[in-house]
């Protein structure tokens, strides 16, 4: 793997978390 793949591969496991938590954010302030 070079540089640039393990970059991509961060962000985006980065980006990823983030919208699991946002998503997470959204259904917990709807089930109250």
């Amino acid at each position: 793997m070079n540089l640039f793949e393990i970059t991509t591969v961060k962000t985006y496991k980065l980006i990823t978390n983030d919208i699991a938590s946002i998503i997470a954010s959204i259904i917990a302030l709807m089930s109250n």
